[in-house]
């Protein structure tokens, strides 16, 4: 009886102690299954954000795409609309640059070439390398124009080369990086020591009032046709003027420097370097300039086969107009007053 009693005791234990962990089991799982509901519901949550974003993406995606097919339509409506001449004209590649007085610059490298008697300044030539597209254009700019009140060719000699440099930028928009400014008869030598030039003589030209070096006169005559002139006569035909105008002599001194530019481009400079020397020091001797001997040859070397575009002279004929000024001298003025049709010239000249 008493071991029936223990056995039942016992049995009771262990049916108590099971009740015990399952009740516990059961909770536990409830528990779980609470924080698997939850872990369930923000995983619905999560998914439908992710599934908007998704959604949003998307419609991004093809809002990008229409925007860049409607920006295709409307070049090619663009390109359509054009004429032919219009659609084939090259591309511009001559950057520009905005400076901080305002002013448009354009990204060329610019050497201002000046021809002087007296330090009146005869000669004023602009070459504008475009080391983009490999080519120079030279633009000259007639001595009579009034920059500032005041005849640009005078300020050589009443304030020096850094004012006229100013005066040329201010004019042209175009800053000047370097300058060389040579004297009659150093530029007789600088031909000479290149051998000549070659030119070709468009008309017939006879000044009877060129002017000698003693102070008087004598005639000067040039036939039409191809010339090889040595220094004295590209000087002369440089500067006669008397039987055609400022503008025919500046569009010739332009076609003196394509002729200079002719003959460098046959130098060598290791086997040619003694003409290079030679006409380094005719510059040197007569000539203010800021370039040294071994970067001239660099210059020399660099540009020497780039392609020369002329026939740049502001004129009447196109964006100047002649006047005269309070002492009755002849002056001449840009069109439209200041000086943006000038730069505009200078920025077509040489991206065109």
């Amino acid at each position: 009886m008493k071991k029936q009693l223990l056995i039942d005791a016992v049995l009771g234990g262990i049916a108590l102690v099971a009740a015990f962990f399952f009740f516990n089991l059961v909770q536990d799982t409830k528990a779980l299954e609470s924080e698997l509901v939850a872990y369930r519901s923000k995983a619905t949550v999560l998914f439908q954000e992710i599934g908007e974003t998704k959604q949003e993406n998307l419609q991004l995606h093809q809002k990008l795409q229409e925007t860049n097919q409607a920006l295709q339509d409307l070049k090619k409506g663009l390109v359509l609309s054009r004429s032919p001449e219009q659609q084939e004209a090259p591309t511009k590649v001559v950057r520009r640059k905005l400076e901080a007085d305002g002013a448009v610059r354009l990204e060329t490298f610019n050497i201002l070439l000046v021809g002087h008697h007296s330090r009146l300044a005869d000669t004023i030539i602009i070459a504008a390398f475009d080391k983009v597209r490999k080519k120079t254009t030279l633009i000259s700019i007639p001595r009579d124009l009034v920059v500032n009140g005041r005849k640009i060719n005078g300020y050589l000699s009443l304030y020096g080369i850094d004012e006229l440099r100013q005066m040329v930028t201010k004019a042209t928009g175009l800053e000047i990086h370097r300058h060389a400014v040579v004297d009659f008869a150093s530029f007789e030598k600088i031909i000479d020591a290149l051998g000549g030039v070659d030119v070709y003589v468009k008309k017939d030209i006879y000044d009877p009032l060129f002017p000698n070096w003693n102070g008087g006169y004598e005639p000067y005559a040039i036939k039409a046709g191809a010339h090889h002139l040595s220094g004295r006569d590209a000087l002369r035909y440089a500067r006669s003027r008397k039987s055609t105008s400022d503008f025919d002599r500046a569009a010739r001194q332009q076609q003196i420097v394509q002729a200079i530019h002719a003959r460098i481009v046959n130098l060598d400079v290791l086997q040619d370097f003694g003409t290079i020397r030679d006409m380094y020091q005719a510059i040197s001797g007569g000539t203010e300039t800021d370039m040294e001997l071994l970067e001239l040859v660099g210059y020399m070397k660099e540009f020497s086969s780039y392609e020369i575009r002329a026939d740049n002279v502001m004129s009447p004929s196109n964006i100047l107009y002649p006047t005269t000024g309070i002492n009755g001298a002849y002056i001449l003025l840009v069109r439209g007053g200041g000086f943006t049709k000038a730069h505009e010239f200078v920025q077509d000249a040489i991206e065109k």
